[in-house]
């Protein structure tokens, strides 16, 4: 039985919040509105059309039970952020995350049979609830952050502070205006342990008794909030599986890219990745051994440990193509604007005094702002200094420079283990009487995977001039290839003298290949 009816769920035609505003001493503010407010945005009465179609109940049921959730849910959320620097890390990122994951949780939940092992028509009767169990903890994964990750300083409506928001007695009601600070050197993952303390607060009475009416629902349900996924089964399957839908789309959302473009590039997980870092606190900073310091302008990261943590955790998402050298890692941050290099260089070489610590260490330099775009969600500077202990601005690579390069390397230890097959249909490496033929780009996407910038390591091979150019001075070589039954041509970068440059011992020429242009 529903206990209080509440309103019908209405349409609103506004879409936009009022504006923020500045507290007394010019700190930016963001005004309180009501969860139906907040609600009215056009984007988000999309996902509740989608969610009520989803769950297919009767329109009081919804009203009573989801719409009175989602409001709740927005007024006690308001317009804070999902994260610091990963996904979702916008005015409105954990409301509009948390709409997200609900959705597509529900759209998920059709493959599943809850509960599992049951009768047919045990899933039959229950199959209401499970959907609702299935929304309210999508809803409410990531509601804890609102409690132990971040402080929400309120402001009354003349703009002068009335306290830090106490979030365990519900919505920030008495405030007409809040700001938030994220709380340093938080623990990562501590705010799923509060999710079913926080969860009550916002779920309304009725739902509590539906999902208390049957005991395998309500542990999976509480097991879920809280992290426990052992305990929860499908559950829990349900909610990852969604939470990582939202994240990676907006992640992946992220920079100038194609609508069609299906693979996300190299420097975009690069910078993904080290926002999730500093995000989950894996990534510390301005202390005795950490990964970071950051000053007014710029976040200094300790090159291999932080490079490592990096490949480390987008090989744990799952991610492809990620170069197994740290090198290739550092040509693409400085291609691409992410690191600040130094000359041609993207390493760093710095002294960091703290209180009761001083090292000179080997460092990344990346701004600030392109890890914290809002000045208001970054860390505090350092206490202490970075002194520079050296500049490369006049460096200039000598001839024997890029034999030491990543690419050079890659190819000259491959061929001395024989690893690369040559001279076969399906080879990037042909040998020619002219030297040896690498089939471009195949070659070089061969080494820094297909999501990463081919362009760049090949206009670094060009510049180090170990090829040969045609007459013309164009850097690509093509050559016919004879078959038994039909000919081909295909391009690619000439090595004139392999063994003197690579050190490696090759077969004969491929007899199938003539050369086409004028060398």
């Amino acid at each position: 039985m529903v206990r209080n009816p509440l309103p019908r769920f209405i349409r609103f035609d506004r879409s936009t919040p009022p504006a923020a505003d500045h507290d007394e001493s010019g700190n930016i503010i963001v005004p309180f509105l009501h969860g139906a407010d907040l609600m009215a945005d056009r984007n988000r009465q999309v996902f509740i059309s989608r969610i009520a179609s989803l769950v297919s109940v009767p329109q009081q049921h919804f009203s009573q039970l989801y719409i009175a959730t989602l409001n709740a849910f927005a007024e006690f959320v308001q317009q804070l952020p999902a994260s610091e620097a990963h996904h979702h890390a916008g005015l409105g990122g954990l409301l509009n995350h948390s709409l997200e994951v609900a959705e597509k949780a529900l759209a998920l939940r059709r493959g599943f049979l809850l509960p599992p092992d049951s009768d047919p028509s045990v899933m039959s009767r229950q199959a209401d609830l499970w959907s609702y169990a299935v929304f309210s903890a999508a809803l409410c994964h990531d509601i804890g952050k609102a409690v132990v990750d971040q402080t929400v300083h309120c402001f009354d409506a003349r703009r002068r502070s009335i306290g830090v928001w106490n979030p365990w007695r519900g919505a920030m009601t008495d405030a007409a205006y809040y700001r938030m600070t994220f709380v340093r050197n938080r623990q990562y993952s501590r705010h799923q342990l509060v999710g079913p303390f926080v969860a009550r607060v916002i779920i309304p009475d009725a739902a509590i008794d539906w999902l208390g009416s049957e005991r395998d629902v309500t542990s999976a349900w509480i097991a879920c909030l809280s992290g426990t996924a052992e305990f929860a089964g499908p559950l829990a399957t349900i909610v990852a599986q969604a939470d990582s839908l939202s994240a990676n789309e907006n992640l992946g959302a992220r920079g100038t890219r194609l609508p069609s473009a299906t693979q996300v590039p190299l420097h975009e997980k690069l910078l993904m990745a080290l926002r999730a870092l500093l995000d989950n606190g894996q990534l510390t900073l301005n202390r005795p051994g950490a990964v970071g310091f950051v000053t007014d302008t710029d976040l200094w990261l300790v090159s291999k440990r932080c490079l490592d943590l990096v490949r480390v955790y987008l090989v744990d998402q799952g991610h492809g193509g990620v170069p197994s050298k740290n090198d290739r890692l550092m040509d693409e941050l400085q291609q691409f604007g992410i690191c600040v290099p130094n000359g041609e260089r993207a390493i760093w070489r710095a002294r960091i005094k703290l209180p009761d610590f001083d090292h000179e260490l080997t460092l990344l330099r990346v701004p600030v702002a392109t890890l914290w775009p809002d000045p208001a969600g970054r860390p505090a500077p350092l206490d202490g200094t970075v002194e520079v202990s050296n500049t490369d601005t006049t460096r200039k690579p000598t001839a024997a420079a890029p034999s030491t390069s990543g690419f050079m390397i890659w190819l000259r230890e491959g061929l001395q283990a024989g690893t690369f097959e040559i001279n076969t249909p399906d080879a990037f490496l042909h040998v020619v009487p002219e030297g040896l033929l690498m089939v471009s780009p195949r070659v070089f996407k061969k080494y820094i995977g297909v999501d990463g910038n081919w362009h760049h390591i090949q206009n670094r091979f060009f510049r180090g001039r170990f090829h040969r150019r045609n007459t013309d001075r164009t850097n690509i070589i093509r050559y016919k290839v004879e078959g038994k039954r039909r000919s081909s041509v295909i391009k690619g970068v000439l090595i004139p003298d392999p063994q003197r440059t690579l050190g490696a011992d090759l077969p004969d020429p491929n007899k199938h290949l003539a050369l086409q242009t004028t060398l």
